[in-house]
């Protein structure tokens, strides 16, 4: 599995959602495209109703601790 690209997925949707995309369907395209790759999801991370203006955000830190490791 060394030679696999190993991909993390992170959705969001900001507390605005009259244009955005719903949090499946940005991770259907996300998994469309790793595919597309040939690679493998390892971790799916979500933000719902979150404003981008801050990084605390519950799913955002979560990828962040789990890729430090």
């Amino acid at each position: 599995m060394n030679d696999v690209l190993r991909f993390a997925i992170y959705v969001r949707t900001s507390m605005d959602e009259q244009h955005e995309l719903s949090l499946e369907l940005q991770e259907k395209r996300c998994r469309e495209t790793i595919a597309d790759k040939n690679g493998v999801v390892i971790g799916v991370y979500a933000d719902s109703g979150k404003t981008g203006w801050s990084l605390e955000r519950a799913g955002f830190i979560q990828l962040q601790q789990d890729a430090a490791q």
